[in-house]
């Protein structure tokens, strides 16, 4: 079994944008370039200066994969809500690993008062956890037991027993 490689190159479509998503991703630089020059066009992968947002940001973005650091894009994008942008509403965006300054690029950009303003946003996910089914069930059991209580005093343990058996599998943490 080969080791992991210590770079990922990932094709990141709509970069700076809502909704942003990664859509290859590759060990090799030269795997990951070739995919996207396939795929799009050199129009569509450059930095637009229009306001259409048909035309969209690709880039190519090395990433760590083990341990995976958290990954922060700052970006220069426009925050006036009263108006529309003079350009592009995202101007310019850098992804580095959490805990960075933002870069220097980005602050050169920014001057107060001109609609644009420098935004942080985490980019990578971390896992879901899910909970055991014991654990749910034991949680779900003990809310049941305190509403009950807390609604009914005299008769909680009545209600209590009639909802468990309403909704049995509910309460063994099933689903």
């Amino acid at each position: 079994m080969s080791p992991e490689p210590s770079l990922k190159y990932v094709v990141v479509e709509n970069a700076g944008y809502q909704g942003e998503q990664d859509v290859f991703s590759h060990p090799d630089f030269r795997v990951a370039a070739k995919w996207l020059k396939d795929r799009y066009t050199d129009f569509e992968v450059r930095t637009c200066t229009s306001t259409s947002p048909v035309i969209c940001q690709m880039a190519i973005v090395p990433m760590k994969s083990s341990p995976t650091p958290e990954m922060v894009r700052y970006s220069l994008a426009w925050r006036n809500p009263h108006t529309q942008p003079p350009g592009p509403r995202v101007l310019h965006a850098v992804l580095v690993t959490r805990g960075e300054k933002c870069p220097q690029e980005i602050l050169d950009l920014w001057s107060p008062g001109c609609g644009y303003a420098v935004t942080w946003e985490l980019v990578t996910q971390r896992p879901i956890r899910r909970w055991r089914k014991e654990a749910r069930a034991r949680v779900r059991s003990k809310t049941l037991e305190r509403r009950m209580t807390a609604k009914f005093p005299l008769f909680a343990v009545e209600f209590i027993a009639q909802e468990l058996e309403k909704r049995p599998q509910y309460y063994e943490g099933d689903y």
